[in-house]
């Protein structure tokens, strides 16, 4: 049976690349992440945007990066594969 983080992980790979950079598309942005918190509050989760970066935490593991949500989200699915058994 598959475990409810992976099928979170198919639901973020498809979804992490639509947001924007914040400072191309700030209005954009804001649309996405409050988006992100949406999904991630649905399965019990949560996102942070902090002056260190983003984080985003779900089923009990929790990624971060500097750079972008999208990079926190891309580094919470190879977190969430190689824990739940996907890789």
């Amino acid at each position: 049976m598959k475990h409810p983080a992976l099928d979170f992980a198919d639901e973020l790979e498809r979804f992490a690349p639509t947001i924007p950079a914040k400072y191309r598309d700030r209005g954009g942005f804001e649309t996405a992440t409050a988006e992100l918190a949406r999904r991630l509050t649905a399965v019990g989760g949560t996102f942070s945007d902090g002056i260190h970066g983003y984080a985003v935490s779900a089923f009990g593991m929790r990624s971060t990066s500097t750079s972008s949500p999208a990079g926190a989200c891309r580094n919470w699915i190879v977190q969430a594969r190689r824990k739940k058994g996907a890789v």
